[in-house]
């Protein structure tokens, strides 16, 4: 990393994830047992982001905080994963200024506030 004229600091952690969200914890649940009938035979495991949106907002919160993550890669295998979580669970993060409501630059490096490594073959 040092050779490569980097810092550490330069770099950000990606996780992936696939929560589901509820309004309330009952609602979660009963989104994850929907989603095991559409997947018959296939044992699911509960999502590490799992419940309401207000507790996954905390979670997301509490791993954020941490330094555990730095940008949050959501994918879905319930129908309304992605409307859920954005419905539900951006407006609570954009609330505690952890998810942005704009953004200053047109690049995800520039959102992503990491600096532009010089091209090595520019004369």
């Amino acid at each position: 990393m040092l050779k490569a004229c980097r810092s550490p600091d330069d770099f950000i952690i990606t996780l992936s994830h696939n929560p589901i969200v509820g309004r309330t914890e009952r609602e979660a649940e009963e989104k994850f047992q929907e989603l095991e009938t559409l997947m018959p035979g296939y044992r699911i495991p509960k999502p590490k982001f799992f419940g309401s949106a207000e507790k996954v907002a905390d979670q997301i919160q509490q791993w954020y905080e941490a330094g555990a993550m730095d940008l949050l890669k959501i994918r879905q295998e319930h129908p309304s994963g992605f409307d859920d979580f954005i419905n539900l669970v951006i407006p609570i993060l954009q609330d505690r200024g952890i998810f942005r409501t704009e953004y200053e630059s047109n690049t995800l490096r520039g959102h992503l506030g990491l600096p532009y490594p010089e091209n090595r073959y520019s004369v």
